[in-house]
């Protein structure tokens, strides 16, 4: 009887675990987008018109993540390729990165657009916030990340 009941209790607990660990999936970078801009929205109190703006700069930005992806894999792909070459050709590396900061560089002035834009529709209560919460997570980067030397 008590081994039946172990192996039923096994069995069960078994079973259960895809259950348990169906909330576990990862997001795509859209649903993440989402979910960040509702929280945000929320603990910085945004009116109606503040959250509709955050969420256009989020689309916008997001339509460029696709080209950053794009950016950072031809890098890598002619990094590797050069690796595996007889002799490398510092030429061509120069030539693909040069050929990737000019979309680096409009990426840049987009996200600048968007965050003077996000300036000026905060008040200065939710500026002082975000400042406050972004120093927060910048110390805490820099104590996981930072070389120990």
């Amino acid at each position: 009887m008590k081994k039946r009941s172990i192996y039923g209790i096994f069995i069960l607990s078994f079973l259960a675990i895809p259950f348990l660990l169906a909330g576990c999936r990862s997001h795509s970078i859209e649903e993440r987008a989402v979910h960040l801009t509702r929280h945000v929205a929320g603990e910085l109190k945004m009116t109606d018109a503040q959250s509709a703006r955050l969420q256009g700069s989020i689309a916008k930005l997001l339509e460029k993540e696709k080209d950053l992806r794009d950016i950072r894999d031809s890098v890598t792909e002619e990094m590797v390729a050069q690796l595996r070459a007889d002799k490398f050709d510092s030429e061509r590396l120069n030539e693909v990165i040069l050929q990737n900061k000019v979309k680096m560089e409009s990426m840049l002035a987009l996200l600048v657009d968007e965050f003077t834009e996000l300036h000026k529709d905060l008040t200065p209560e939710q500026r002082a916030e975000v400042a406050s919460r972004i120093e927060k997570i910048q110390e805490r980067f820099l104590k996981r990340y930072r070389w120990r030397g």
